[in-house]
């Protein structure tokens, strides 16, 4: 498996452990949302890796993005999502079976109205750092 499936893998899992997603989202975590999902929900957004290495290190950086997708009335219950995911994965050491996680930080939220007008949709960037066995 590769680096980038694996830490989806974890994130998948992670998620669905966090009491916000499960309480108000009702667990929904989705890769590729189904026609006429019910919200709120988790989604996985963009990705990028950087290579991070040194002369005597292989490793790379992973930035996942995952978005957070509301239609109540507010921004409060998205803002809760968001919140309860940054504080599960920042407080969350994971391990790879087969490379080593460096670090793992949450730089970056932000909860927007999306051009509907309706959809509160949290924004949450996700670093990792891997070390490459």
């Amino acid at each position: 498996m590769n680096i980038s499936e694996e830490l989806q893998r974890y994130l998948y899992a992670k998620l669905r452990t966090v009491p916000e997603v499960l309480t108000l989202a009702g667990g929904r975590v989705y890769d590729r949302v189904p026609d006429n999902a019910t919200f709120p929900y988790v989604s996985f957004g963009p990705s990028d890796i950087v290579d991070d290495g040194a002369e005597c290190i292989e490793a790379e950086t992973h930035t996942i993005q995952l978005d957070v997708w509301s239609r109540a009335v507010g921004k409060g219950e998205c803002k809760n999502i968001t919140d309860g995911v940054k504080k599960a994965l920042i407080r969350d050491t994971p391990a790879l079976s087969d490379n080593a996680i460096v670090e793992m930080t949450v730089p970056y939220c932000q909860v927007v109205t999306d051009p509907d007008g309706l959809t509160s949709h949290g924004i949450i960037q996700v670093e990792i750092k891997v070390e490459i066995a």
